[in-house]
């Protein structure tokens, strides 16, 4: 769940991620020192939270200093993103020892929404979930690769599912869900369905992947 802590490991595992400058509560920053490293178009994030909660992208100054105010609402710590406006992709992947990535989604926002956040999330039909992604055969196979990299890296056990952005051919990782939604209009469900699977095969499957697991 910690951003900072991820996009370490992230980096470790020679993942791709996006720029980034930390915040921390009480510490002092300059806005105009952040603009200089990272553009003028920033996302902001508290360090530990889901569903985009306190997530803001901005394109000016005044918006960024708000941004950075609404995330130290929900953290202490708060991480300024470069912007990276490129198609965003999620791909989730199912094994241990053994890894298999399921087919990547596309996910499209309704317009009325500036980017995936909690509304577009949540709302039924504010967003389109695209899968497969529309992506060549090789950006498919890039990021079905971070995927299980991230899963790998992370040391995610039974099923994850990865954030990513494709930009210009390349892959940035976001982050890792360890415990993605799993209802019937859950992405990971989408994707399982794609594969083949049904979801009481995908129960199943998580299920004996767990029993696996605690045999060894």
């Amino acid at each position: 769940l910690n951003k900072r802590i991820a996009k370490s490991i992230f980096r470790s595992a020679g993942l791709l991620v996006v720029d980034d400058v930390l915040l921390c509560k009480g510490e002092a920053f300059t806005t105009d020192q952040i603009l200089e490293r990272l553009g003028a178009a920033t996302v902001v994030k508290p360090t530990s939270e889901g569903s985009s909660i306190g997530v803001t992208i901005c394109h000016s100054k005044k918006e960024l200093l708000k941004g950075i105010d609404t995330a130290f609402h929900h953290d202490e710590e708060v991480l300024v993103e470069r912007f990276v406006n490129g198609k965003e992709m999620t791909c989730c992947v199912l094994g241990n020892k053994s890894l298999e990535a399921l087919p990547v989604i596309e996910i499209i926002p309704n317009p009325q929404y500036t980017f995936f956040d909690y509304q577009a999330k949540y709302t039924p039909g504010a967003t389109s979930e695209i899968c497969p992604a529309r992506i060549s055969r090789d950006e498919t196979e890039a990021v079905q690769s971070c995927a299980v990299r991230a899963h790998r890296a992370l040391q995610c056990r039974d099923w994850s599912r990865t954030d990513m952005i494709l930009y210009e051919g390349k892959v940035y990782v976001l982050e890792t869900n360890t415990i993605p939604g799993m209802t019937e209009t859950s992405l990971v469900p989408l994707a399982a369905r794609t594969a083949g699977m049904t979801f009481s095969q995908l129960m199943d499957r998580l299920i004996g992947l767990c029993l696996e697991r605690g045999k060894k």
